[in-house]
């Protein structure tokens, strides 16, 4: 969660310094899907290895949804903790999209009536929100999005206060 927040306040203060000129789809998502994949292609012949010699047995539907980044979905029992890779091209799409759609012009206060509602969800709906990750992807987004629009603001109050 640490690693997202602090993701989108970087990339929410390039933005303002780029005088909020919106991500070039292409460029932005090219570059940090080289960093992710490669990575992740090197990686998964040993996942889907230790996967064969524990389970006796490779999931192709596991196997094409992590190739892709999806494993989120399809999780690997030997490494789940490749919903990572998902959530952050899901929050990088959300980046390129955000900058847009312009949310940095509305107000603090509906950020927080937002987080507010988002708590409540949470609270009135817990059989839907009964693990983590059905509940980190929403507070993740939510919360990266705050920090890529409104950094400087809430920076600002904090040193205030």
């Amino acid at each position: 969660m640490v690693f997202f927040a602090l993701s989108a306040y970087l990339f929410g203060m390039k933005w303002c310094q780029n005088e909020y000129d919106v991500f070039d789809f292409r460029g932005f998502l090219k570059k940090r899907c080289l960093r992710i994949y490669i990575p992740l292609w090197l990686t998964l012949p040993l996942i889907i290895s230790l996967e064969y010699l524990i389970k006796h047995f490779v999931d192709i539907k596991t196997l094409l949804f992590n190739i892709v980044g999806l494993g989120w979905a399809k999780p690997f029992g030997v490494a789940g903790h490749l919903w990572y890779i998902t959530l952050m091209m899901f929050l990088y799409f959300a980046f390129v999209l955000s900058s847009r759609i312009r949310l940095d012009k509305f107000r603090l206060i509906y950020w927080l009536l937002g987080y507010v509602v988002l708590l409540a969800a949470y609270v009135l709906g817990e059989s839907y929100f009964a693990t983590f990750s059905s509940v980190a992807p929403v507070i993740t987004v939510f919360l990266a999005g705050l920090l890529f629009f409104k950094g400087d603001e809430l920076l600002e109050y904090c040193s205030r206060k």
